[in-house]
């Protein structure tokens, strides 16, 4: 398949998308890392993450995320969280059925997650890990101090910012947004 089926299979048909990826029958493109630090995901499943941008919904575009991340890396833990903060999951079948029915419901807590993700990473010694928080930042009470904390536990923060959100300042941030709609079908040449 080209670039160009993919992204109208992924905005088209999100659980289509997911289960081929998840099947094998679409290659991500990932490469497997040799020098695999881990990486630690939090993956924000308010209700504002059932929200659209673009038309796809901001939960469809963090778990395409988290799919990949699972494809490219050797060791991942997973938490999810809303107002509240879930048990990790390392267990590649038992995460990928819950990504696959995750819906996004509740408040968001972001420091909350951070904070938990931390002590875990602490208790677990996970030495060299990425916490990557996969988020919309639809979040009124973040907490500053908690991220700045977390930087001396993790060997890098990225924020992962799903839709329009401005990126937090100090914090190293990606935007993933889904393609714009007239890119999906045709390949328009630049003149």
């Amino acid at each position: 398949m080209t670039p160009i089926i993919y992204r109208s299979l992924f905005v088209g048909a999100p659980p289509l998308f997911l289960y081929k990826s998840l099947s094998g029958e679409l290659s991500l493109n990932a490469k497997e890392m040799s020098s695999d630090g881990g990486v630690y995901l939090l993956i924000d499943k308010s209700g504002s993450m059932y929200s659209a941008v673009d038309g796809v919904e901001k939960i469809v575009v963090a778990t395409a995320y988290a799919l990949a991340v699972l494809k490219s890396y050797k060791r991942v833990v997973v938490r999810f969280f809303d107002a509240e903060v879930y048990e990790p999951v390392e267990d590649v079948d038992k995460l990928v059925d819950i990504l696959l029915r995750t819906v996004a419901s509740g408040g968001t807590d972001i420091s909350k997650a951070v904070e938990a993700a931390s002590r875990d990473a602490e208790m677990r010694k996970l030495r060299g890990y990425t916490l990557a928080v996969v988020t919309d930042l639809e979040d009124e009470k973040l907490n500053m101090e908690v991220i700045k904390r977390a930087k001396s536990i993790f060997r890098e923060i990225v924020f992962i910012v799903v839709g329009t959100a401005r990126p937090l300042q100090g914090v190293k941030s990606i935007r993933l947004t889904p393609p714009p709609p007239a890119t999906l079908f045709f390949n328009t040449p630049q003149i």
